[in-house]
């Protein structure tokens, strides 16, 4: 048993030939012109010889072909990214908020960046809710959120109620 082969890898590179690594490609490369490319990369060719002529007879062996196979798909994985980053496609990012109009003509930006305090607060209470520290600031920035709405729908209800009459 200890002249037996563990894990040979010619059947791990015969197993995985045709799988397509999932990698964010832009519009110049492709999964199959980056596999060529490597390929032809000498380096990258030796190591691949490399691993295919090697037997596993212990262990220790393949410990040192899988540190060997991730070192070279991490080198070619940062030549990949730095691929990308110089080329000259660029992404256009879709905005977090849409800015949606307020239902009320009080609902100013105040109103807005008081909301957006008490969800990021409602938020970080969700995930600690034994911190008394934070419960204390969240139920406080409540009620003074309420407390604003109120002063604002009231000032403009009284604005308008002369202008009915």
């Amino acid at each position: 048993m200890e002249n037996e082969p563990v894990l040979r890898a010619e059947t791990i590179a015969k197993q995985y030939r045709d799988t397509l690594p999932r990698q964010k490609w832009n519009t110049t490369t492709s999964p199959t012109v980056f596999r060529l490319e490597a390929t032809l990369n000498p380096a990258v060719s030796a190591v691949i010889q490399e691993a295919t002529n090697l037997e596993c007879n212990s262990v220790d062996d393949v410990l040192q072909l899988n540190a060997k196979i991730t070192k070279t798909f991490t080198t070619i994985c940062g030549n990949i990214e730095t691929s990308n980053n110089s080329g000259s496609v660029d992404h256009e990012r879709k905005s977090k908020r849409k800015y949606l109009r307020p239902k009320h003509r009080w609902f100013d930006k105040e109103c807005m960046i008081a909301k957006r305090e008490l969800n990021r607060l409602a938020k970080l209470y969700g995930k600690n809710p034994r911190n008394v520290h934070l419960r204390e600031t969240y139920y406080n920035k409540r009620k003074a959120y309420r407390k604003l709405k109120k002063e604002k729908s009231t000032d403009c209800d009284s604005a308008l109620i002369p202008l009915l009459t």
